[in-house]
C-alpha cells in the first residue's frame, strides 16, 4: 500500500509532467499499464495504440481503458480528473493502492524520466527542421 509521501511525490511528478507539455505517461506494461493524457478542451488525444482519435471534451487528465467488444480488444480514453493535485490524488487512489512500495517509490522518477526523453526528442525534431530548412 502506498504511502501519503510517496501518492503525494507521484502526483506532483504526473501534474509537473503534463505542464511540461508530455503528450502521454506511461507507467507500466501491457493492457494493464497506467496511461494518462492531459488536454485542453477540444484538443485531440492520438495515441498510436488506439485505432480511433478521441477530442478532449473538457480539460482533464484522461485515462486509457480497456474495451472489449464482440472478443476485441481496444482502448478508449475517459476523463479522469481535472489537473489538480487533491482532485488526481483521490482519482488515483485505488490504482495508488494496489501498486507495490518499489513501483510507488520509483513513480517520481519514472515520470520525470519520460518527461526528458519527450522534451529531448521535441528538441532533436526541431534541429532536424532548423537543419532541413537550411539547405
Amino acid at each position: 500500500m502506498a504511502t501519503q509521501e510517496q501518492r503525494f511525490k507521484a502526483v506532483r511528478a504526473i501534474i509537473s509532467s503534463f505542464q511540461g507539455g508530455i503528450p502521454f505517461l506511461k507507467f507500466g506494461q501491457g493492457d494493464d499499464a497506467l496511461v494518462l493524457a492531459y488536454r485542453q478542451r477540444g484538443a485531440e488525444i492520438d495515441d498510436p495504440e488506439c485505432d480511433q482519435l478521441f477530442v478532449a471534451m473538457e480539460d482533464a487528465v484522461y485515462k486509457r481503458c480497456v474495451k472489449e467488444s464482440g472478443g476485441e480488444k481496444s482502448f478508449v480514453y475517459l476523463a479522469y480528473s481535472p489537473l489538480a493535485a487533491d482532485h488526481l490524488d483521490d482519482a488515483l487512489a485505488a490504482t495508488f493502492d494496489s501498486l507495490s512500495f518499489e513501483t510507488m517509490e520509483i513513480m517520481p522518477m519514472d515520470a520525470a524520466h519520460q518527461s526528458m526523453q519527450w522534451e529531448n526528442s521535441q528538441a532533436r525534431n526541431e534541429r532536424r527542421a532548423r537543419e532541413r530548412s537550411r539547405r
